[in-house]
């Protein structure tokens, strides 16, 4: 487990890939529990709605606790 924390806006996706519905935009430097990691995408809890999301890897950075 790990804390990604957001380098640009982005978008919460219900899947990893950009073909999946959005949920919500995330804001640069929002700091987000990353569970784990598939095809470049982190999957993330959203502590907001208690759903398990995706954002793109490249849009965030993680720190390790």
């Amino acid at each position: 487990e790990a804390t990604a924390v957001v380098a640009k806006k982005t978008v919460m996706r219900t899947g990893p890939g950009n073909g999946y519905a959005s949920v919500r935009d995330i804001k640069a430097g929002q700091k987000l529990t990353c569970l784990d990691e598939i095809e470049g995408w982190y999957l993330i809890q959203d502590h907001d709605t208690g759903c398990y999301t995706y954002i793109w890897s490249g849009d965030a950075h993680l720190e390790w606790k």
